[in-house]
């Protein structure tokens, strides 16, 4: 990573995500936002792929802001989870074998997630789909897919209809644990983060992470409201975690943009100080 930002106005945006899954912004389009924005510090965490990040880096250099390796890993629990990893060596063999084993997977559950709406008659063809995708493929893409196709209204309808968890055509997007993403986050020298924590309250599920080794906790989120950040900050401190956050960009419209949820540079120390542990 760059080391060029400082200041009390310095924010870091450790969240986002590009075409390379399920963003509408190329990674040299984000570090072009993350300038405008007066954001010093960024982490492109795409869904099961770290492909944009040599693109990321070359943008980054170019505009003197800083950068940090990251990416958002799909596991399961006893339900799925994200699990945020920073910090660590992109060209690691058993972090992108399996980044790869991933994607792989992610194709494939496209075509059981069409195959189920088929069957509720919401036809969706998943070749399309696949194709159309300009990076990892994932549920958002199928979400569009049934808005041309006039089955819903809107993406998030497609999702609270049929594609969320616990939905008639939800399929898990992974079958690693979140133990074993932890520690190939680890043995790649990289720091883990709870995505989302308080999204479908993943937070109960802290205490099994942290047993698994779980270093972090996403506190500033979008969909954090001010009561769920103060109870992830008291989970943070009753834990011992680390407080990681960022705005989970996949599209720059309204005002939840690029930097819209950012870490201080404090807490960016801190995670540094984590990763260099493992690093070791």
């Amino acid at each position: 990573m760059s080391q060029t930002s400082q200041g009390n106005q310095f924010k870091a945006d450790l969240h986002m995500h590009s075409t390379e899954s399920d963003g509408s912004l190329t990674p040299t389009q984000l570090v072009h936002l993350a300038k405008e924005k007066g954001v010093g510090m960024i982490a492109l965490t795409d869904h099961d792929t770290i492909s944009g990040l040599e693109e990321l880096s070359e943008a980054a250099s170019t505009e003197n802001i800083e950068w940090m390796s990251g990416v958002e890993i799909s596991a399961v629990a006893d339900r799925e989870l994200h699990i945020l990893g920073y910090g660590f060596d992109e060209t690691n063999e058993d972090l992108v074998a399996v980044l790869k084993r991933q994607t792989e997977q992610r194709i494939q559950r496209i075509y059981e997630i069409c195959d189920k709406l088929c069957k509720l008659g919401k036809v969706v063809y998943p070749e399309d789909i696949i194709n159309d995708a300009a990076g990892n493929v994932g549920r958002p893409h199928v979400a569009k897919a049934l808005v041309q196709a006039q089955h819903v209204p809107t993406v998030q309808s497609a999702f609270e209809r049929y594609l969320a968890d616990g939905c008639p055509a939800y399929v898990p997007a992974s079958t690693i644990s979140t133990g074993a993403a932890i520690d190939l986050i680890h043995s790649a020298g990289g720091v883990a983060s709870l995505a989302h924590a308080a999204v479908d309250k993943a937070f109960l599920r802290i205490k099994r992470l942290i047993d698994e080794g779980l270093d972090a906790i996403e506190v500033q989120h979008p969909a954090h409201n001010r009561p769920d950040r103060k109870r992830l900050i008291s989970i943070a401190k009753t834990f011992g975690l680390l407080m990681t956050g960022g705005s989970d960009l996949h599209t720059p419209m309204g005002h939840r943009t690029l930097g819209y949820c950012s870490m201080s540079r404090a807490a960016v120390d801190a995670l540094e100080r984590k990763r260099l542990e493992y690093a070791c």
